[in-house]
C-alpha cells in the first residue's frame, strides 16, 4: 500500500512538472497553485481615463444621461466619479473628463499605499490632460514634467469590489519610466522598460502588499493579470499563466536573433540590468501586471509580447530591482 501511494504521488509530481513545461494557456486564478492565488488578491484591475478631453460639465451630464442605460455598472461608477472629482477637488466648470475607458493590471507593493503597473496606459491622459508628449520628451525630463502629477484612477478587486476612486481621493506619481525602445531590427526583441508606481493617498487596508524577491532557479515564474477577453462586467475574472524565466541571450538563441555582444551598449545594459523574458503566453489587458516566483513574490511586471512571428510569443518583465533602484523616484519625507 505504501509502494502504491509512493508511486502515485511520485506520478503527480510528476504530472504537475510537465504540466507547467508544457504551458497550458492562460487560466483562471483559481487554478494555480496555492501561494499563487493567494498573492494573487494583491493585484487589482485598474480602469483609466481614454482620451481625455477639457469638457463642460452641464452639457456631460446631460449625455451621461442618454447614455446611462447601456452603461455597465462599471462605465457608470466610472463616469459618476469623474464628475464628483472635477466638482469637488477641480472647481472647474471645465474639466478633463472622458466617456470611455480602459482597463489595466497594477499590485500593491511593499505597503497598502503604494501601487505598482506600466506606463503606457497612461499615455493619452498625459498628453491630452498633462501636455506632456512621452514621443518627443527625453526620460529624464519627465522627472520634472510629471513627478507629482494627479491620475484619476479607479481601482476594483477581483470581486468587483470599487475600492479607490478619484473622488475618494488622490493617486500621485511617485516614480516612472516612460517607454523605452531600443530596437536593433523591426523583427529583434530587444529590450524595453516601462513602468509607473502610483501613491495613493490613503491605504487599502483590504489588501495585503506583495513583496519582492528573486527568480528561484529550475523553477516556473507566474504571471498575473486581467486579459483583454474579461472586460469589465458585472464579473471580474483574474488570470495567470506560466512559463520559463529567459536571459536576453537565451531569448534570441530560440529565435536565432543578435547575441547580447552583438547589440549597442545601450541595448546590452538593459538587457542585463533591466529586463528579462517570459515563455509563457499573456494577452492584452495583462500589462502592467506581476510577475511571480512559486513563493508568490514579485520579481517583475510585465511589459508586453514582443513580436516573434514563426515562433512562441515571448513576453518582457522589468526586474524588480532595477524598478525599486530608478534614479527619478519622489522620496518620503
Amino acid at each position: 500500500m505504501k509502494s502504491l501511494f509512493v508511486t502515485l504521488l511520485l506520478s503527480f509530481v510528476f504530472y504537475s512538472s510537465y504540466a507547467v513545461e508544457k504551458n497550458q494557456g492562460i487560466l483562471p486564478i483559481g487554478d494555480a497553485p496555492n501561494k499563487i492565488a493567494i498573492a494573487a488578491k494583491s493585484v487589482v484591475l485598474l480602469i483609466l481615463p481614454d482620451r481625455p478631453q477639457t469638457t463642460d460639465l452641464s452639457s456631460l451630464k446631460k449625455q451621461t444621461a442618454l447614455k446611462k442605460k447601456a452603461k455597465t455598472k462599471f462605465e457608470n461608477d466610472f463616469i459618476e466619479h469623474q464628475i464628483k472629482w472635477c466638482e469637488s477637488d477641480h472647481r472647474l466648470s471645465r474639466c478633463p473628463i472622458s466617456l470611455e475607458f480602459i482597463t489595466a493590471t497594477g499590485f500593491m507593493m511593499q505597503k497598502r499605499d503604494l501601487l505598482y503597473t506600466n506606463y503606457h496606459p497612461f499615455f493619452e491622459y498625459v498628453r491630452n490632460v498633462l501636455n506632456v508628449n512621452p514621443k518627443v520628451d527625453e526620460d529624464s525630463s519627465l522627472k520634472n514634467k510629471l513627478l507629482g502629477a494627479k491620475f484619476p484612477v479607479f481601482i476594483y478587486t477581483n470581486d468587483g469590489e470599487l475600492i479607490f476612486n478619484p473622488s475618494k481621493g488622490s493617486a500621485t506619481i511617485k516614480n516612472l519610466s516612460l517607454v523605452a525602445a531600443f530596437a536593433e531590427s523591426k523583427s529583434d526583441i530587444s529590450p524595453t522598460y516601462d513602468f509607473l508606481e502610483l501613491k495613493l493617498s490613503k491605504e487599502l487596508k483590504n489588501i495585503e502588499p506583495l513583496q519582492p524577491g528573486t527568480f528561484i532557479d529550475k523553477n516556473p515564474v507566474y504571471l498575473i493579470g486581467y486579459s483583454i477577453s474579461n472586460e469589465p462586467s458585472q464579473n471580474i475574472s483574474l488570470h495567470f499563466s506560466s512559463g520559463k524565466y529567459l536571459t536576453y541571450d537565451e531569448a534570441a538563441s530560440s529565435l536565432k536573433l543578435s547575441k547580447l555582444n552583438e547589440l549597442s551598449k545601450e541595448s546590452a545594459k538593459i538587457a542585463t540590468e533591466a529586463t528579462f523574458y517570459f515563455s509563457g503566453p499573456s494577452e492584452s489587458g495583462m500589462s502592467g501586471g506581476p510577475y511571480l516566483n512559486k513563493n508568490g513574490e514579485v520579481i517583475g511586471i510585465h511589459r508586453g509580447t514582443r513580436d516573434t512571428t514563426g515562433h512562441e510569443p515571448l513576453s518582457i518583465g522589468i526586474k524588480i530591482p532595477f524598478v525599486l533602484q530608478f534614479p527619478y523616484g519622489l522620496h518620503d519625507k
